[in-house]
């Protein structure tokens, strides 16, 4: 046969093909081998993330990302799965082999644009020092979806050692399409000593719905360490915050210290912000003291805020005890 380019079907791309399907049967091979290992419980869990570390660092062409993903839902091994998604490919982004899976990820946005979703958070983590980098990489997509989940997942690693700065930094590289929900996740990953006055300075006014979620993951993320800083700052700062973000911060609250969050709560004179901390009490106690999650839906002034209140504490008491849920809903509200 004369010069020119090479025959796809020439021996060496056969052998080629064969020497990659070995290497797949191989890599099955090794991950039933660790199944079959005898390990139970933690250790067959950290075994089996130690053979997918071991096989994704060796993704170089001769093994396809999305092979693999197929291959451990065929065995039934979703949290693997979920896993490799999750941390593993996000270790992988930052290793020699990032770019493949970068390239990956653009492969999927036609065909497997959820995935591409779910993993594009994790990719995102990788371009962390290369904004530059960043920005190229979210103009080569149409899919505001899946730019949005890589900004997400950059914008958090970013936010581990500037929290203060980190919805400045979403705005500031959001590509024009892509929403601002990413910004919630954000918050809600923001480490413990945060000032998270300066990081919730630049969420716009709880009249957006977009602000009002971000800002209540941001409220519940600082309740976790300082509840009554964030229940302050709900009542310092009426004009942009609802009184009904104070609901989530008193339902931490009130799962950390009780005693503490109902004296607090009873210092409250408003309407909105007693009703919201008694929903907060309600849905902190719903599961362990229906009794008490009870009395304090039963205690909101306002009809449809009392109604919200207590209707998943009715769920949960009707699926105790029927009859008493029933008639104690007709104490409540009547017929």
């Amino acid at each position: 046969m004369g010069g020119g380019s090479a025959d796809p079907h020439s021996d060496s791309s056969v052998f080629q093909t064969e020497q990659e399907e070995e290497e797949q049967r191989k890599a099955k091979a090794d991950f039933d081998n660790v199944a079959s290992s005898g390990k139970v419980g933690q250790d067959l869990i950290d075994a089996k993330r130690e053979w997918a570390r071991m096989v994704m660092s060796e993704v170089d062409g001769t093994w396809d990302f999305s092979d693999l993903l197929d291959f451990l839902e065929e065995r039934g091994e979703g949290d693997l799965r979920e896993w490799m998604l999750g941390e593993g490919l996000a270790e992988a982004a930052v290793g020699p082999n990032g770019s493949l899976f970068r390239r990956w990820l653009k492969d999927q946005e036609a065909d497997r644009s959820k995935l591409a979703e779910q993993a594009g958070f994790s990719i995102g983590r990788g371009f962390l020092g290369d904004e530059e980098g960043l920005k190229a990489y979210l103009a080569t997509f149409t899919n505001d979806h899946i730019q949005s989940a890589v900004l997400t997942g950059y914008t958090i690693a970013y936010a581990a050692t500037h929290p203060e700065e980190a919805v400045s930094k979403f705005l500031s590289l959001r590509p024009g399409k892509v929403d601002t929900s990413g910004i919630t996740q954000v918050m809600a990953a923001l480490p413990p000593d945060t000032d998270f006055v300066k990081a919730g300075s630049g969420i716009p006014s709880d009249d957006q719905t977009l602000a009002k979620t971000a800002r209540a993951a941001m409220l519940v993320n600082w309740a976790g360490t300082a509840p009554r800083d964030a229940a302050q700052y709900v009542m310092a700062n009426t004009s942009k915050v609802h009184a009904d973000q104070l609901g989530g911060v008193m339902e931490k609250w009130y799962a950390q210290d009780p005693l503490e969050a109902a004296r607090w709560a009873a210092s409250l004179r408003t309407p909105e912000h007693r009703d919201a901390a008694l929903a907060g009490e309600a849905r902190a106690f719903a599961k362990e003291d229906l009794g008490r999650a009870w009395d304090a839906a039963g205690r909101i002034s306002d009809l449809d805020r009392r109604i919200a209140a207590a209707t998943p504490v009715y769920r949960i008491w009707s699926g105790r005890d029927p009859e008493g849920a029933r008639q104690a809903w007709e104490q409540m509200f009547g017929d």
